[in-house]
């Protein structure tokens, strides 16, 4: 799942600190270890949420690779994300209203 509680706290950060930012200023600045925080720049990465500057095969070993966050593509997936959970949230609705009128499963 592309957001979890340690990429929310990433993106919030990248966004109070307006970057590049390094990976190692993003770990000290969330309190996540750095090579979590490479972990997770490189997921929120694949769904293009934020962008480094070097590509992936030539960042090995490097520390002044440098982020910034994809606000254009974050829009995007949150607004995916909400009309998701609005279908499943319609559907919800729908099983707990033919439940509330009889419905749904009868207790024996």
């Amino acid at each position: 799942m592309i957001f979890s509680e340690a990429r929310v706290v990433i993106l919030h950060y990248m966004r109070e600190h307006p970057g590049p930012l390094t990976r190692v200023q993003i770990s000290a600045g969330t309190g996540i270890s750095a090579s979590w925080t490479a972990d997770h720049l490189a997921l929120l990465e694949r769904f293009d949420a934020v962008r480094a500057s070097l590509p992936p095969e030539q960042r090995k070993g490097r520390r002044d690779v440098t982020w910034w966050r994809n606000d254009k593509r974050i829009a995007e997936l949150l607004a995916q994300l909400a009309a998701a959970l609005d279908a499943r949230g319609d559907q919800y609705s729908a099983v707990t209203s033919e439940t509330e009128a009889g419905g749904g499963p009868s207790e024996q």
